[in-house]
């Protein structure tokens, strides 16, 4: 039953390959479903993180930005080449999981909390210009009483860690999980 809308990522001609979606395509779309009253049919955002070719995300970034327009937005990170991530200091800060208990810690804190008091003042003007161009150029919060973070990682054994046959793991941290 699931309705897919795909987004293009932006190519890499001299490579003859695509690099990532650019958060600016991901930020319009749902800013488009927002317009046209169906956010609330938008689910899940699936992204290969750590491509074949060895493009990653800003994985903090994305959620940040995409939990302001849609707080209970579910993130499912393809990192099938990215398993090893987790175990290099520079590559761990990217990957879902760490950026998930990050990000849910970050929500609890009081610091967040008076940040995101001063960021309503810019909310407040987003709202009244009702200007996506305005709501694409601006870097995005979530409310804290409104978030839920909401993060799934695939990872596949064989590709990048010892594993006799095909591997694959699924990692979850979802508040909403039961």
């Amino acid at each position: 039953g699931a309705q897919v809308s795909y987004l293009d990522s932006y190519p890499l001609s001299e490579y003859s390959m695509y690099g990532a979606v650019p958060l600016h395509e991901i930020k319009h779309r749902l800013l488009e479903y927002r317009r046209a009253g169906m956010l609330d049919r938008v689910k899940m955002l699936l992204l290969t993180n750590c491509t074949f070719d060895g493009v990653v995300y800003n994985v903090e970034k994305i959620m940040m930005e995409c939990l302001a327009i849609k707080p209970d937005l579910i993130f499912l990170w393809d990192e099938a080449w990215f398993a090893f991530a987790g175990f290099h200091p520079t590559y761990r800060k990217r990957t879902a999981m760490y950026n998930a208990r990050t990000l849910e810690a970050r929500f609890l804190s009081d610091k967040y909390r008076e940040t995101y008091a001063g960021f309503q003042k810019t909310l407040k003007k987003l709202k009244d210009k009702d200007d996506d161009e305005l709501w694409l150029k601006t870097t995005l919060m979530p409310d804290p009483d409104l978030v839920k973070v909401r993060v799934y990682a695939t990872q596949s054994t064989h590709k990048t860690l010892t594993s006799l046959r095909q591997g694959s793991m699924i990692h979850v941290y979802d508040q909403e999980f039961r």
